[in-house]
């Protein structure tokens, strides 16, 4: 089981455990809450145009992390882009794409 062995510790009187899962993981947040139902969980999340600027501040914006996958872009943006934007995932820039990405994981967690 991978959350015991990632929980173990070598002091007996440990009685919790803390994860800090990264923000992808946000998609997942259903499997956790189903696997753990009795374990609360806290969604904590910076200001949307904070997180972008710190996402797209790199010479290549190409390669910031809410890019990247663009060449190859995950079906709930591709839904997103299309469902409320109406336009195609192609059709955007990097800082529409960075923006689409980051409402997919703030959808998944509220």
């Amino acid at each position: 089981d991978v959350m015991y062995l990632m929980s173990r510790t070598d002091d007996p009187a440990e009685e919790h455990t803390f994860f800090k899962i990264q923000s992808i993981g946000t998609r997942f947040i259903e499997v956790f809450a189903e696997a753990f139902p009795a374990t609360p969980y806290l969604f904590v999340y910076r200001d949307p145009v904070q997180v972008m600027m710190s996402h797209l501040d790199h010479e290549h914006m190409e390669q910031s992390n809410c890019v990247r996958p663009r060449s190859n872009p995950p079906r709930i943006v591709v839904d997103l882009v299309e469902g409320r934007a109406g336009r195609s995932v192609t059709d955007l820039s990097h800082e529409e794409y960075c923006a689409a990405h980051l409402a997919t994981l703030c959808d998944s967690a509220l």
